[in-house]
């Protein structure tokens, strides 16, 4: 059995890492603060968690009474929309759940990051990480590795602390030093390195992985990885020809921005799939990975250009 970049770090169970208070494992620790990160699909996120003095009293049960607090915040799409979500946190156990505009996050609160999963308009799900501290204080990067099975990645960076999940939710950590990064991934033991240099907005490395395969030798395998903080908030793996993204990608996409700017021009999974157009797949990916304008009628206007010019019959 072989093992990519992304199998590598199915071992992975936790993020771990960090400095004074926002490197607790107490989960109380996360009230009052601010968390800045990214979901598995290049959009941004900001989640604010109040302060227990401000703690919901919700009913008591049979033994003690919850003490929720509330949880706000944003997601700006890889289309340019923002997106508000609001929820509630639980400073006992470290869980929190947000939704807005068709999204719905849920997660766990562990050593100065919160991660979990996302459930996007069209019933997918991605993986999101965010740490504690604002655009200020935390450095987030987007991108992709390769290997046998390629993929996406996040990592965010806070002073000496790394903390990333990738597009299969799979976990890692590590520390940072000076221009350098070293990662970690729990349970994997002695046998994947993963390092690699911050270059400003960017980040690269290299990812090693000794195993034993099935003819019972020692198989070294190994791939890069690279990343930047441009990426974050567009389309991650995005382009013409096989990006991955679909129709259903890019009417959730538009939608979103005409509605935020109060557009009558809305495309829908129908005309989507219908459409005749020389190079659909390139058509697509221009429409998810849209910036959306600040008018109507510019956003209008660039998503009729990404089907006109890719050779699609509009009306």
């Amino acid at each position: 059995m072989t093992l990519s970049l992304a199998a590598a770090l199915a071992f992975g169970s936790g993020c771990g890492g960090g400095s004074s208070n926002s490197g607790s494992s107490n989960p109380a620790v996360a009230t009052g603060q601010t968390f800045t990160g990214a979901l598995g699909d290049g959009s941004v996120c900001t989640l604010t968690f109040a302060s227990e003095s401000q703690a919901l009293a919700l009913p008591r049960s049979s033994e003690a009474a919850s003490a929720l607090v509330n949880v706000t915040g944003t997601i700006t799409l890889p289309s340019g929309a923002t997106i508000p979500v609001t929820g509630t946190y639980d400073p006992s156990t470290g869980d929190f759940t947000v939704s807005g505009g068709g999204y719905t996050l849920t997660g766990n609160y562990s050593d100065g990051a919160v991660e979990g999963t996302a459930t996007t308009p069209s019933g997918g799900s991605v993986s999101f990480v965010a740490a504690i501290g604002d655009s200020s204080d935390v450095t987030v990067y987007c991108g992709t590795h390769s290997g046998e099975e390629p993929g996406t990645f996040m990592l965010v960076v806070r002073g000496g602390t790394a903390t990333g999940v990738d597009s299969d939710g799979d976990a890692l950590f590590g520390t940072v030093s000076g221009n350098s990064i070293s990662l970690s991934i729990a349970e994997s033991g002695n046998n994947t390195s993963i390092v690699g240099t911050i270059d400003g907005d960017s980040v690269s490395g290299t990812w090693t992985h000794d195993e034993i395969g099935e003819d019972g030798q020692v198989h070294h395998l190994s791939g890069t990885w690279e990343g930047s903080t441009s990426v974050c908030g567009t389309a991650i793996g995005g382009g013409g020809g096989g990006s991955g993204n679909t129709c259903e990608d890019a009417v959730s996409a538009v939608s979103t921005c005409a509605t935020s700017l109060g557009s009558t021009e809305t495309l829908t999974l129908e005309q989507c799939n219908s459409g005749q157009c020389t190079n659909k797949q390139a058509a697509i990916d221009c429409l998810v990975g849209l910036q959306c304008p600040s008018t109507a009628s510019a956003y209008e206007a660039a998503g009729r250009a990404c089907l006109i010019d890719n050779g699609c019959d509009v009306h």
